[in-house]
């Protein structure tokens, strides 16, 4: 290493120059070639338990209100799956949510069209 005062060549391991004593500039080291924190990922983290959730509740409550966003958002994150941007653990969750947001939006109108042939059923006739 060739301290940058003197200009006198030292070896690698030193860090005092030899010729004038001097703190030596530690050599560059290599660019970091993984993240720089173990923790950090630059893969996006899945919404499965929230299209899940909106799945069910499509079923159970507001098919329309509730299957669609669940079906668009399943659709959406299946690409970013399959395209490798998103986490792949929640994607059994994905396709259920999505699943049950299509039976959601599919039953609704029956169940809607039941209810009010029931409720014509039971009100009387003038």
């Amino acid at each position: 290493m060739r301290c940058s005062h003197c200009g006198q060549t030292n070896e690698s391991y030193v860090t005092l120059c030899v010729g004038c004593g001097r703190p030596l500039a530690p050599a560059p080291q290599a660019a970091r070639t993984g993240p720089v924190d173990p923790g950090y990922s630059t893969v996006e983290q899945g919404r499965g338990s929230t299209i899940l959730f909106f799945g069910i509740l499509s079923i159970i409550l507001a098919g329309l209100i509730l299957g669609i966003p669940a079906w668009i958002m399943a659709r959406r994150d299946l690409k970013k799956m399959r395209a490798g941007t998103m986490s792949m653990d929640e994607r059994r969750a994905t396709l259920t949510g999505m699943v049950f947001g299509i039976i959601g939006i599919l039953l609704n109108p029956v169940l809607w069209g039941l209810s009010l042939a029931l409720f014509m059923k039971a009100t009387p006739q003038l």
